[in-house]
């Protein structure tokens, strides 16, 4: 071996290359954007970038505000909550600031309609405070949104820009709101300070575990082999191979994500094992032989199995390569390089070490190892049917469950119960109905009444979804400045009237989540509780179905289904079949007695309105008598007005009074039968205002029919790009794992030159794959973005007992195996899960999940290959032997 014959020379240039890979670490950048885990060419991610950029941005985060006494509505109180809303909106992170300090409302005053403040002057008094109470309890936009039912508490909404990184907006919200806010009670909340939760408890505890991962490899490795030196050859190759690879990432500029922070783990498990296959040989192969000649006969000896060994985690991690997520396949090489440093050390830096310092024999200690395999040996080859059998058994029972086997990506289930991230969670969904959001992206002329009356649709029927809140979008607004202005709470029924409202809401800059500066695109939002997944996949059925209505004058099964949902949100279990025949009956009732109530209604209205301004008091109780009388409107003002072309310029202007008095007594009465229906609905403004404004449409006959056009409607939104995570991880996984197998199994038949021995060497991983899955698929146990690596682990650890196994069995007794190589595997073995079962000491979920999965691989797989092989070796005694070597010479 050269490294034998210049050993002062490997050592110095390791501790060379060791300096300059010194000198990249300290250039290395973290990357903290979590947004970069999210998968290549996803439709959802995609079009998720494709709203954001339209919008500013979709990426919030939320500021929560609790008080114990009093509203937040005091003066010390709603003072802080404009200040740090301020405060917000001049850091270079955010584009735009919510919050119930600055929400507009639309009034009327002298000078016609307005958009001014909600809060406006700040309250210095008690009585201005309890002024500003009842303002922000009147507006039902507001309560319940941005601030609670009981005034408690309140909500900032945070909008983040595009680009931003995780830890700058995590940093620069709490660090401002911590110092404006000071002991009030606050909360944060959204996807970056739940990634930073997620991922920064895990990248803690890979801090905190890694030297416990290395306290246990010393222990094991001194245990076994009873030498400092060994140890130190062990934990250096671990060390060089983390520092180098971290270090040429420092160099050529790739960041540390958090994936990489466990790297040293990683590397720690499996590679370690090279060295000790190298030293375990080599303490055995001193018990005949002096230093040098048994580095020769071990160099000799190891080099196949290990370079085998060593190229199967390459290949594993290789396979990573496929994967749709950057940092995932940064990550696969990153570990298949720092594999092969691990294992050109072995080969290199080990045998040098030792020509330098020879060490002795060392494997006693190891007997009873050997004592235990050689009974489970003689065990599995007495009943070699029950093994094989159970093994297949095992297998396709386990194979049962891993269909139901799902990913998840939902930030809340990672979080500790009892935590900060979770008791913020706790309080945005008791408080504000939900600590997410979803949007749905409507495109269309919002400039067209038809178009209007789509996106309302499209609104009233998400909010039929269970655990959504109340939707938010431009419709409101729109609806509300009709009133103002004198049309009534309802849409433009003319493109006239739409532009005059886009003109007015101009003026409002809380109007731009709502709708793009071209008009030609608006947002629905509403926030959701819970799981989002069964949330996402309900709000895409319901908004296809609306879609897939084309643009029309709206139809009483039209307005059904509209008005079911509003009702089905106040939790009422109504159905659009339900509502169909009372819209129906409603429309066709008594004509006559809706006409006499109108025209009371009308003539109450007209008398005391500005049309009514020239005529006498005398005059207008001469009218309004005569109606009270049951006479025709015409027949009143020829009584009330002596000139007769004034009688019928008024009765003119009565008559549309009359109409617009029967369109409200048909809503009304449509409304009285849907509150004896649902009683709660009545006191609820917001759905009393969205029903009014779908029925409005149906009793109505002056809008222009539509033209058969469709409008697109998409769901969207940060659970979204979950949802296209999961799908990655659990895509990745299968398709990870099986080309890993594929990579590995051609490895060994190139070691074996036999197919069968290939397979028999991965069948003990796949098994143990299938097991671990299936009750993880029968408890519901979710996997994550880190169990996107056990498939590789499984792949390369689970195959390494059989590859040695085998490599030895076909040159040597399986007693003399059991005995001298046996245990060496089994140290490697333990170290490997050693590594992984660290990580169950985090309080970190994901990593834990990670640890108990990966060590459990490590650990079943080994055992399955022990039982497994002596099966296979009695079963098909002529397949196991028909490669075997008499050797000596290589291993005497």
């Amino acid at each position: 071996m050269l490294s034998t014959r210049v050993p002062r020379l490997v050592v110095a240039l390791y501790l060379t290359a060791l300096a300059v890979c010194s000198v990249g670490l300290s250039r290395l950048a973290s990357e903290s954007d979590v947004f970069v885990f999210l998968p290549d060419d996803d439709p959802d991610v995609e079009f998720f970038e494709e709203v954001s950029e339209r919008f500013g941005s979709l990426r919030t985060v939320l500021v929560g505000v609790e008080v114990d006494e009093g509203a937040v509505t005091d003066p010390q109180v709603i003072a802080r909550i404009d200040r740090v809303t301020r405060a917000l909106s001049e850091l270079p992170s955010v584009s735009r600031v919510t919050s119930v300090t600055t929400v507009p409302v639309i009034t009327t005053g002298p000078e016609g309609a307005a958009i001014a403040p909600l809060v406006g002057d700040l309250p210095q008094s008690d009585a201005e405070a309890e002024a500003l109470r009842a303002r922000v309890e009147a507006q039902d936009l507001v309560l319940g949104e941005l601030v609670s039912r009981d005034l408690q508490a309140a909500l900032i909404v945070v909008n983040v820009v595009e680009g931003t990184s995780t830890q700058e907006v995590v940093d620069g919200v709490r660090r401002t709101s911590d110092e404006v806010l000071g002991d009030l009670v606050h909360h944060f909340g959204g996807a970056p300070f739940a990634a930073e939760a997620i991922y920064g408890e895990a990248r803690k505890d890979v801090q905190r575990l890694s030297p416990l991962a290395g306290v246990l490899l010393v222990l094991v490795v001194l245990l076994s082999f009873r030498d400092a030196v060994g140890v130190t050859l062990t934990l250096f190759a671990v060390a060089f191979g983390t520092l180098a690879v971290l270090g040429g990432m420092g160099l050529t500029g790739e960041r540390y994500t958090l994936l990489s922070s466990t790297l040293p783990i990683v590397l720690l498990a499996s590679g370690t094992a090279y060295p000790v296959h190298v030293l375990g040989r080599y303490y055995l192969e001193r018990e005949r032989a002096e230093p040098a000649e048994a580095l020769e006969r071990t160099g000799r000896i190891v080099l196949r199995p290990v370079a085998v060994a060593a190229w199967t985690t390459i290949g594993a991690f290789g396979a990573f390569g496929i994967m749709d997520v950057a940092p995932m396949r940064a990550f696969g090489w990153q570990v298949a390089l720092g594999t092969l440093l691990c294992w050109l050390q072995a080969l290199t830096l080990v045998p040098a070490v030792l020509t330098l310092i020879p060490r002795g024999p060392s494997r006693e200690q190891l007997f009873p190892f050997g004592s235990f395999l050689e009974a489970l040996w003689a065990f599995a080859t007495r009943h070699p049917v029950a093994m094989g059998g159970g093994f297949l058994l095992l297998f396709a029972g386990a194979s049962l469950g891993l269909p139901d086997v799902r990913a998840r990506m939902d930030p809340q289930a990672f979080f500790r119960e009892g935590s900060e991230p979770w008791r913020a969670h706790q309080f945005f969904e008791t408080r504000f109905g939900g600590a997410r959001m979803l949007q749905v992206a409507v495109d269309g002329d919002m400039g067209s009444p038809l178009v209007l009356r789509k996106l309302a649709a499209v609104a009233d029927v998400a909010s039929g979804v269970e655990r959504t809140g109340p939707p938010s979008s431009l419709v409101e607004p729109t609806v509300l400045t009709m009133d103002v202005l004198g049309g009534g709470l309802a849409l433009p029924r003319t493109p006239r009237q739409a532009a005059q409202v886009q003109m007015f809401l101009e003026s409002d800059p809380s109007i731009a989540p709502y709708v793009s500066d071209d008009h030609q695109h608006a947002l629905i939002y509403s926030r959701i509780r819970g799981d989002a997944e069964p949330v996402v996949a309900a709000m895409e059925d319901v908004v296809a179905q609306e879609a897939a209505v084309p643009l029309r004058v709206p139809t009483v099964r039209d307005v059904a289904r509209r008005v079911a949902a509003r009702l089905s949100g106040l939790g009422a279990p109504v159905s659009a079949a339900e509502v169909e025949p009372i819209l129906a009956g409603a429309l066709g009732g008594d004509d006559a007695k809706l006409r006499a109530h109108a025209v009371q209604l009308a003539a109450e209205g007209f008398v005391a309105s500005e049309d009514a301004a020239d005529l006498s008091e005398a005059q207008r109780a001469t009218f309004r008598s005569a109606i009270d009388e049951g006479l025709e409107p015409a027949e009143a003002f020829a009584r009330a007005v002596a000139n007769h072309d004034d009688a019928e310029f008024y009765a003119e202007i009565f008559a549309q009074r009359v109409h617009e008095a029967l369109v409200e007594a048909r809503i009304d009465a449509i409304l009285q039968a849907l509150f004896e229906r649902v009683p709660q609905a009545r006191d609820d403004g917001r759905v009393v205002r969205a029903l009014r404004v779908a029925l409005v449409d149906l009793v109505r006959t002056d809008i222009e029919p539509g033209d058969g056009r469709f409008v697109g409607a998409r769901v969207t939104g940060e659970p979204l790009l979950d949802r296209a995570l999961a799908r990655s991880v659990q895509r990745n996984q299968v398709r990870a794992m099986l080309l890993g197998m594929i990579i590995v199994a051609i490895l060994l038949v190139g070691l074996f030159r036999s197919l069968f021995l290939s397979i028999l060497c991965v069948a003990p991983a796949a098994c143990a794959a299938a097991l671990i899955g299936g009750v993880m698929g029968w408890m519901g146990v979710e996997i994550d973005l880190s169990t996107a690596m056990v498939g590789a682990i499984v792949t390369d650890t689970g195959s390494d007992f059989g590859m040695h196994y085998l490599w030895y069995l076909q040159r040597r007794s399986p007693d003399q195996v059991m005995r001298n190589v046996g245990p060496i595997v089994i140290v490697a073995t333990v170290l490997v899960a050693a590594g992984f079962f660290a990580f169950t000491l985090g309080s970190s979920p994901v990593l834990r999940l990670f640890g108990t999965l990966s060590g459990a691989t490590c650990v079943l797989s080994s055992l399955f290959a022990m039982v497994l092989v002596p099966a296979a070796f009695q079963l098909f005694p002529r397949w196991m032997a028909r490669y075997h070597v008499d050797d000596d010479d290589a291993f005497l």
